[in-house]
């Protein structure tokens, strides 16, 4: 899409997302030297005056809640063509979408009481959100390193007091409240099913498909959750909106309570044997010199060495990068020699200045173009977490392909290799570990003959992305 150079009186640096209706646009301040992000109705929208009338209701139901906890509105108006649009705060931290696959229990619980806070706001001045969920919970830094979540895109939102009667159909599948799917009339209780269906979500990875009784416990997918969770997210997620919490309010403080409350049980054994490796990724070194010496980690559990990431410069996608307007975003390395697709959500963080192929015991001692990427960097190479990723090395030792299918993850089961063929050939390796983790380990080689070292970690909860991933590597 064009970029337009001015907004306003906003200057317009580059596109955040588009959905359906409209598009939003990073946009800076002159005046008070700030970022917004600008929302326009799409061209094709303009003369269609419901939906006109609805992009400026979700402004004014923006302005007049004045939350914390919800984007803000300052400004509003019309470009030359008639097309009209409202100037938002920017959250510069992404979504919780962007973070829901490595979410920690209390986290979870911490972020669903915030949420529920965020809509009882809502409430407060008669305002139904109707579209509770991650991608519509978005993250801000406030300058001290704190990163605070707001509730964003109320273009479904709906007067309290109109909403007795039938009314459409609108919302997101598996965040919807029964009687929000089957089109009847609605009250503040379908934002209450929302809320627990986010929760439940962040918790066990999984959207529940049904409400009441039929969802499975959080438990059961995630062991180990405080007493009293099963009990306080099913109760959200009542068919019956009577048997549900009576309001926003009541939720978030059963969820606050949650956060400093003991394990129901513990969690599996399994989980703390699995030790495996995870690639290095140092930073490229200076022309001159040496190469830098490293040192290699070991966990207590038997099994082989554990690789570290050194101290290398971590570069934090911007939201706009990883939006919900695509799945899928291409990384490369700091020199340009490797590209690859990932998952959106595993963006979030990327590590490209180079790796030292002896880490995985083969003779080239120099450091060689590498890149890895994950939602957060520090979690994937924690070798207990769920946190998905994928890291790429290039060398030009043609024993790092042998060398990467002689990797071990100790705890876990390896299947027998698969041949690939095209423009990068070898074999991939897949080992399934307890704690519901995956790593793909792929040698490879181009036709030039450079050796390919790929890992991607992830989870079996998860959609297989192992194939698109090796699919979409790309070495120049």
């Amino acid at each position: 899409m064009p970029v337009p150079q001015h907004i306003g009186r906003y200057v317009v640096e580059r596109p955040l997302g588009s959905g359906a209706f409209a598009v939003v646009w990073l946009g800076h301040d002159r005046d008070l030297d700030d970022r917004v992000a600008i929302k326009v109705l799409s061209e094709n929208w303009t003369h269609q005056l419901d939906i006109r009338d609805r992009f400026l209701e979700e402004a004014k139901v923006l302005r007049r809640a004045r939350s914390e906890r919800v984007v803000q509105v300052f400004d509003i108006g019309q470009l030359p063509d008639g097309r009209p649009y409202f100037v938002m705060s920017y959250a510069d931290r992404g979504s919780l979408a962007d973070r829901r696959s490595t979410t920690g229990v209390a986290t979870a619980l911490r972020y669903g009481a915030e949420i529920a806070l965020g809509v009882a706001d809502l409430h407060r001045v008669g305002i139904m959100h109707r579209d509770i969920k991650p991608s519509n919970v978005l993250f801000r830094s406030d300058g001290g390193g704190i990163d605070r979540l707001v509730i964003a895109d109320l273009g479904l939102s709906k007067q309290l007091a109109e909403a007795s009667g039938f009314t459409l159909a609108a919302g997101t599948p598996g965040y919807m409240a029964p009687e929000q799917s089957a089109g009847l009339g609605l009250d503040h209780r379908v934002d209450v099913y929302g809320i627990g269906a986010t929760v439940y979500h962040l918790l066990t990875g999984h959207k529940p498909e049904a409400g009441g009784a039929t969802v499975a416990p959080p438990s059961v997918r995630r062991p180990g959750l405080p007493a009293g969770a099963d009990e306080v997210v099913l109760r959200a997620l009542a068919a019956d909106r009577e048997d549900r919490w009576p309001t926003a309010l009541d939720l978030a403080r059963e969820l606050a309570a949650l956060v400093t409350a003991p394990p129901a049980d513990p969690a599996p054994a399994d989980d703390a044997e699995v030790t495996t490796h995870i690639p290095a990724v140092p930073p490229t070194p200076a022309p001159a010199g040496p190469p830098p010496r490293r040192k290699r980690a070991r966990w207590l559990a038997a099994g082989a060495a554990v690789l570290t990431l050194a101290a290398a410069a971590v570069v934090v996608l911007e939201p706009w990068e990883r939006s919900a307007a695509a799945d899928r975003v291409e990384i490369s390395d700091d020199r340009g020699r490797i590209h690859v697709t990932v998952p959106a959500a595993w963006s979030g963080q990327r590590q490209g200045g180079g790796w030292l192929p002896t880490d995985i015991g083969a003779a080239a001692a120099d450091p060689s173009p590498a890149v890895a990427a994950a939602e957060n960097l520090d979690r994937w190479r924690d070798h207990q977490s769920r946190t998905p990723g994928v890291f790429v090395g290039i060398s030009g030792d043609g024993d790092v392909p042998d060398k990467a299918l002689a990797l071990r993850h100790d705890g876990c089961r390896s299947s027998a290799p698969t041949q690939r063929r095209g423009a990068l050939t070898g074999r991939v390796v897949r080992w399934t570990c307890p704690n519901e983790v995956t790593f793909d380990e792929a040698g490879l080689r181009t036709a030039g003959g450079t050796s390919v070292y790929v890992q991607i970690k992830q989870t079996t909860a998860e959609p297989d992305q192992a194939e698109e991933i090796l699919a979409s590597v790309r070495i120049r």
